[in-house]
């Protein structure tokens, strides 16, 4: 900012208190004693601290499980695994067949003259094939 010249005065009063004024201007106020040394202090207080050292960050995996939902994903995740493995590898004979619906098994009993040995088709394909007639 700039200050504008001031004009100068027609009084001799008005030019000294000018000069005084001026002086003023240019000199800083006087501070109590102490005053410079408790406003550093209380300043120094309200600062902020420091933050402490960081935590490491979590591993790859871990991050990876919590993007997916946490621990109880996890867990869903491992039962449905494990119970796909278990009807893959066993074998689910008490299940009924997919392919069961080609033969309209009914509840009372198979409609089609195709041998059944122990409630399973041995071969339900060939079976199938030999009551088409192909």
């Amino acid at each position: 900012m700039t200050r504008n010249p001031a004009p100068s005065p027609s009084n001799p009063e008005d030019a000294l208190l000018d000069a005084g004024f001026a002086a003023l201007r240019n000199t800083p106020p006087p501070l109590p004693d102490g005053f410079e040394q408790r406003l550093t202090a209380q300043a120094l207080r309200a600062m902020p601290v420091a933050p402490g050292p960081v935590a490491e960050r979590a591993g790859l995996l871990s991050r990876i499980a919590a993007q997916l939902g946490g621990w109880q994903a996890g867990v869903a995740f491992g039962g449905a695994a494990m119970a796909g493995l278990s009807l893959g590898f066993f074998d689910p004979g008490g299940l009924i067949s997919t392919q069961s619906g080609m033969f309209e098994i009914a509840e009372s009993g198979a409609t089609m003259s195709a041998e059944v040995s122990d409630g399973i088709f041995d071969d339900p394909l060939a079976q199938f094939e030999a009551e088409l007639g192909s």
